[in-house]
Parts: C-alpha cells; structure tokens; sequence
C-alpha cells in the first residue's frame, strides 16, 4: 500500500474508531472504548509515519515481518523519535501519555482475553484514561499532522468532532 492510501486508510479508521468509542462510552461499555481506542491511537500513530514523502513500510512494520504491524508501544516510540518524525510532528515530552496508553492497551487486552470482572474500578480505569489518549490523538492527527491535512478535510473534521464529544465537549 503507498504512503499517502495508508495515510487515508487510517485517518478512516480512526474516524470510525472514535465513533465507536463516543458510543460506546455513551452507554456504559468501557471493554470495548478500550477496544476502539486502542484501535484509533495504533492509526494515527501509522497515520503520522505514513505521512512524510519518505516514509517507508518498514516505518510502520514489524522488524523482519513487513506483513505485520508494529505493536503500539513501537509506534509510539517511533512517533516520538527523531529518527522518524521532526518537531513539531514528534510526539515529544509525553512519557506519562506514552505509559497510560500502554496501560490502557493492557485493560483492553485483559478485556479481550479475560473476563472483566465488571467493577466499577475497572471502568473507571478506561474513563481515567480517555485524556490520554485524546492527547496523543490532538497532537498526531489534529494539532501538529505530519501528513498534509487538506485531502482529509472531512475526515480530519469527522475525528475532531468525534473527539469533542468522547472529551464531553471540551476542546
């Protein structure tokens, strides 16, 4: 797949990602606003190295495995490396942002894997998290894109909008 199909594939997939977990968090279903986040920041993440017109596959595979994607805590050592992204694209001084999202993709594998136990704790656990990730997502998609917006206009605004709403209405 070329860079700039990639880019548009996983703007896509963040869009409906977010949709899904506005709605989902509309109702209480905190298992799968995991799911749709975890989903939407391994996108943006692909979106942002996908973006530069010397992006590479290899910029968002597995090492030795180019038919895989890299896991998100790759992506996002890559989107904050120099070595893949430039300021003020690099997602940079967001350790604690880095280490929630992680968390974050644990309680979704556990919510994939295991039985959730359904505590109130555990919920409040994904809820704890949805800043985080609006953080990463704001800066990688909306706030400093390292691909060129503009073909994306509509989507773009689609992930704002999306964004908005799962923030309970703050910018």
């Amino acid at each position: 797949m070329t860079a700039p199909r990639r880019v548009r594939t996983c703007l896509d997939t963040v869009a409906y990602a977010l949709d899904l977990a506005v709605e989902q968090a509309d109702t209480g279903h905190w298992r799968w606003v995991s799911v749709a986040l975890i989903t939407a920041l391994q996108a943006a993440c692909v979106a942002a190295l996908s973006g530069y017109p010397s992006a590479e596959d290899e910029d968002v595979t597995v090492p030795g495995d180019p038919a895989q994607i890299a896991s998100l805590q790759t992506l996002l050592r890559r989107v904050a490396s120099t070595d893949y992204l430039s300021d003020p694209e690099r997602l940079k001084g967001q350790g604690r942002a880095v280490a929630d999202a992680l968390e974050l993709q644990a309680f979704r594998n556990q919510a994939l894997h295991v039985p959730v136990d359904g505590s109130p704790a555990s919920y409040a656990q994904v809820e704890a998290l949805i800043p985080t990730a609006i953080v990463i997502l704001r800066h990688l998609i909306l706030d400093q894109p390292a691909f060129d917006p503009a073909p994306h206009a509509q989507t773009v605004s689609q992930i704002e909008h999306a964004i908005v709403r799962l923030s309970g209405g703050k910018r």
